[in-house]
């Protein structure tokens, strides 16, 4: 027998949890038009590639990554005398 995981929550964290997924659909619009945004800002800059969307697939946009162009990336910045 291997040891395993005891999963139990308190009555308080299950109650803010039940809370939560009355407020679901309205966390998962606020970060679909988070990543729309995202997507128009970040579309303009050609060394960066935005999520891929697909079809039939529903993101929870929890996460916003980024795919770098490295041959398309350059550096330019200016280094102020203040420190």
């Amino acid at each position: 027998m291997a040891a395993g995981f005891k999963y139990n929550l308190t009555d308080l964290a299950a109650a803010l949890g039940l809370a939560q997924l009355g407020k679901l659909e309205r966390f998962h619009a606020r970060r679909r038009e988070i990543a729309r945004r995202y997507n128009e800002a970040f579309s303009r800059v050609p060394g960066l590639q935005t999520p891929v969307t697909r079809p039939g697939v529903e993101s929870a946009w929890h996460l916003y990554v980024l795919r770098l162009n490295l041959e398309r990336l350059t550096l330019s910045a200016t280094v102020s005398s203040r420190c």
